[in-house]
């Protein structure tokens, strides 16, 4: 009777286990950009020592009716876990954050001094982007951005991305294009004319830096690229 009363609290606890391994990497997080979060779920190999004990435990036990169900179970809550815990290495792009601050001055903004910047070198599928890089600013909950909020919704040269242009909106990367967040802000600047959110009509490349501020992410995101208008 006790051995049934410890198996089944091991099988019980491998199930929860895996309702642990959330709540724990969620409290964890919960002051990291949502983008960012996953980093820390090697948080649920931590968890995985009940599973495997339930396992374990219940192969010793192997006269036990239930042993193989017991087992079954402990190996699933394992597996969850394990493969949970590898999104903690994706490989990312982190670089020196004061990379972004070399922008302020296009961008019109001041920047928070503290923050994580991830670097890309991107592609596109509209032919008229070239040389596309981007990267993008998070800043966790322990960073306001109350000012930065504020500096961008006064700015002349930060428009919402809901009251763009239709043709301009057909100049941004298409990772940009589809993004349709109600909060979203966009700054596009022609480095050659020296203006701000104006549809490149010359033919010939034009250098641009356009930049995407997303408050529900805690974000900016800046794109780098030439810009090649084929339809002249």
């Amino acid at each position: 009777m006790k051995f049934i009363k410890k198996e089944n609290t091991c099988v019980v606890l491998s199930i929860l286990s895996i309702v642990g391994a959330f709540l724990t990497w969620s409290e964890t997080t919960k002051s990291l950009p949502q983008e960012l979060s996953f980093y820390k779920s090697w948080i649920d190999w931590i968890w995985m020592i009940i599973p495997i004990f339930t396992i374990f435990y219940s192969y010793k036990n192997k006269e036990s009716k239930s042993f193989k169900k017991n087992i079954i179970i402990g190996v699933i809550a394992t597996a969850l876990l394990f493969f949970g815990g590898l999104f903690a290495f994706v490989p990312n792009d982190k670089v020196d954050y004061k990379e972004i601050l070399k922008y302020e001055n296009v961008l019109q903004l001041k920047l928070p001094k503290t923050g994580i910047l991830v670097y890309e070198q991107s592609s596109d599928i509209n032919n008229s982007i070239n040389d596309l890089t981007d990267m993008t600013a998070y800043y966790n909950k322990k960073v306001s951005i109350k000012d930065l909020d504020k500096q961008i919704k006064n700015s002349k040269v930060w428009i919402n991305k809901k009251d763009l242009d239709k043709d301009l909106n057909k100049q941004f990367p298409l990772v940009v294009k589809m993004n349709d967040f109600d909060d979203l802000y966009v700054s596009f600047y022609n480095t050659d004319t020296k203006q701000y959110n104006t549809k490149i009509e010359a033919s010939v490349n034009q250098h641009v830096i356009l930049t995407v501020y997303c408050k529900r992410t805690r974000s900016i995101s800046l794109y780098e690229y030439t810009y090649n208008n084929h339809s002249k």
